[in-house]
């Protein structure tokens, strides 16, 4: 809340890597001048540093950016956002070029050094300290929120996996009378047999590829984001929605061009996206009672884009715009109007956009835009 206090950080552990000595005496004696109330230590080269981070706990790090053994960006975690602590830069020499590579690197916040900057270090790690717990904080409540949207899906789709499991265990089952009762013969078929244990060991690992993709999808795990075939991931969701797909007799389409560039994304939660925006076309076919009853997908590449379209036959969506994407909008009976909300914002986190806008003749289409790696 604006005039609120700001939350007290209580006493850190700042490791400051410096080989100026004179710029290391002056923030420790700004350090001293706020009674000491932060403990910090300092290194002068990469290496006593490294030995430090892997032997001791820190809350906040600052390193000069040019060192005598390498650059200090080299010392920022490679996912910085899963470190125990935050990263800033110092430089003699600001400007565009290095504030660019400050934050590509990961750092937080890089700061040009002078007097007043040393003067206010102990102020400065106190708000950065702030500013990444806050992060944190938003970060594993997006994750909680995502994690519980997933079992949302999963439960509304259960029906669907449940049958899609039975179906290689009914199989087994049969084949395994079958076996039995040719073991009962006199002079027992050998070849009959090793098809039925072909078969039973085929339906096997259909039912664990089944088991093995459910728990992929609800795992709560961290966000990862690889270089992914977008194509191999549509099939993924698609493959959570056959049984739906059935039940509701809406035939599903999906066109792509030849070649499509890997895209750097979570692959959970971009699959998470596409099973939610399949699912709600199914449900808006199943609304419309038309007698087309079709979804069609695309898949194509843009400028520096992919682009991922979802259309369906339904009878479109009533709000216009962006509204559409709104929270708690929903025209579900028991519906809570976050799906497309979430949605929205795993798309964004990964620099890309959702977008709506309706069918040509009929329905909705929804617009998912990723840019492919570079």
């Amino acid at each position: 809340m604006p005039g609120s206090p700001a939350a007290d950080v209580g006493s850190l552990h700042v490791l400051l890597v410096e080989d100026e000595p004179a710029h290391a005496e002056l923030i420790a004696i700004a350090f001293q001048m706020q009674g000491n109330r932060h403990r910090l230590t300092v290194m002068e080269n990469m290496e006593t540093a490294r030995a430090a981070l892997a032997s001791d706990s820190f809350d906040i790090v600052l390193i000069d950016l040019l060192l005598p053994d390498g650059r200090g960006t080299e010392l920022i975690p490679e996912d910085a956002w899963r470190a125990d602590y935050p990263v800033i830069l110092l430089t003699s020499h600001g400007g565009e070029q290095i504030a660019v590579e400050a934050m590509k690197a990961g750092a937080h916040d890089y700061l040009v050094k002078t007097g007043t900057v040393f003067a206010e270090m102990p102020a400065i790690i106190e708000r950065v300290v702030r500013e990444w717990r806050e992060i944190r904080r938003r970060r594993e409540a997006e994750k909680a929120l995502l994690h519980v949207s997933r079992l949302v899906t999963v439960g509304e789709l259960i029906a669907g996996i449940a049958h899609e499991v039975n179906q290689p265990l009914f199989a087994m089952q049969n084949l395994s009378h079958a076996c039995r009762t040719v073991l009962e013969q006199d002079a027992p078929d050998t070849e009959f047999l090793k098809s039925c244990l072909d078969d039973i060991s085929e339906a096997a690992e259909r039912a664990g590829r089944i088991v093995h993709r459910l728990k992929r999808f609800i795992r709560n795990s961290e966000p990862e984001r690889t270089e992914s075939e977008i194509v191999d991931v549509v099939k993924e969701a698609i493959a959570f929605l056959k049984f739906e797909l059935q039940r509701s007799h809406v035939a599903l389409l999906v066109s792509s061009d030849e070649s499509i560039s890997p895209i750097r994304i979570d692959r959970l939660q971009i699959q998470q996206v596409l099973v939610n925006l399949i699912k709600n076309a199914i449900e808006a076919i199943e609304l419309a009672g038309t007698e087309l009853r079709r979804i069609e997908i695309s898949i194509s590449r843009q400028d520096q884009d992919v682009i991922i379209s979802v259309a369906d036959s339904g009878p479109g969506v009533s709000v216009t715009g962006q509204d559409v994407f709104a929270a708690f909008n929903t025209t579900k009976p028991e519906g809570l109007g976050m799906g497309l909300a979430i949605r929205r914002t795993i798309v964004e986190a990964h620099g890309g956009r959702l977008t709506y806008r309706p069918g040509p003749a009929n329905g909705a289409v929804f617009e998912l835009r990723l840019p492919v790696v570079v």
